[in-house]
C-alpha cells in the first residue's frame, strides 16, 4: 500500500531539498510536486488578493488532476502497471504548500510535517536560488529574464506575498503532525522527521 508523507512549507523553505534527500533514505519513495499540477504564480496579485479578502480558502486552488494522480496511485485498488510492469510505489513524497488544508489533498494524506522557517529567510533563499542561476547561466538563458523576475517577485512580496506566508504560518501547522526547524542542515531534518514517523509508516 502506497503511502503519502506531505512536506509542506513556504516558498523557499527547503521542501524539495528535504523531499530529495528522503527519496534516498526511503525504500521505494518517489517525489511528487504540486506546483506541477498548480500552482498559485498562475494567479494574478490581483486575483490573489481577492482570494485573501474572501476567507483564504484553499480549496478555491483547482488540484483536481492531483487528487486523481493520488487515487491512481494509492486508492483501494490503486495500479500504476503498466506495459513495463512498473508497479506502485511504497511512498509518496509529496511538496505541497497547503497539505491537508487543501480538502482535495487531506483525504490521501497519511501523515504530514511543516517545515518552519522565518519568512525574511525564505525570500532570501528563492533570490539566492534565482541569482545563482542566473550566475551559472542554468536555466535562464537572458540574465534579464532574472532580474525582472527578482523585481517582480519583491513587488508582489509587498503587496501580496508576505500576506500568504502569513496565512501558511497560521494554518498549516495545526494540520500537521510535527514542525520541523527549517535552519536545521537538510541531512538533520531529515533524521528528525523519520524519527518523528509511526511504526506503521516505516
Amino acid at each position: 500500500m502506497t503511502r503519502v508523507i506531505a512536506i509542506s512549507g513556504m516558498m523557499g523553505s527547503g521542501k524539495s531539498s528535504l523531499a530529495e534527500q528522503l527519496a534516498v533514505l526511503l525504500p521505494d519513495a518517489v517525489v511528487v510536486c504540486e506546483d506541477e499540477f498548480h500552482t498559485t504564480v498562475e494567479q494574478s496579485v490581483e486575483d490573489m488578493k481577492q482570494w485573501l479578502e474572501r476567507g483564504a480558502d484553499v480549496g478555491e486552488f483547482d488540484l483536481s488532476r492531483l487528487g486523481q494522480f493520488l487515487e491512481r496511485t494509492c486508492g483501494p485498488q490503486s495500479s500504476m502497471t503498466t506495459s513495463s510492469n512498473q508497479t506502485s510505489p511504497q511512498y509518496v513524497l509529496l511538496e505541497t504548500q497547503f497539505g491537508r488544508l487543501h480538502p482535495v489533498l487531506k483525504p490521501w494524506i497519511d501523515w504530514q510535517c511543516w517545515i518552519d522557517l522565518p519568512t525574511d529567510l525564505c525570500v532570501m533563499r528563492k533570490v539566492k536560488q534565482i541569482a545563482t542561476e542566473m550566475a551559472s547561466g542554468e536555466m535562464i538563458r537572458d540574465p534579464s529574464q532574472g532580474l525582472r523576475w527578482i523585481a517582480e517577485f519583491c513587488e508582489s512580496y509587498v503587496d501580496l506575498t508576505h500576506r500568504l506566508f502569513a496565512h501558511q504560518q497560521t494554518e498549516v501547522p495545526k494540520t500537521s503532525d510535527v514542525v520541523l526547524d527549517g535552519r536545521s542542515p537538510v541531512q538533520e531534518l531529515c533524521s528528525d522527521l523519520l524519527e518523528s514517523l509511526p511504526d506503521h509508516l516505516r
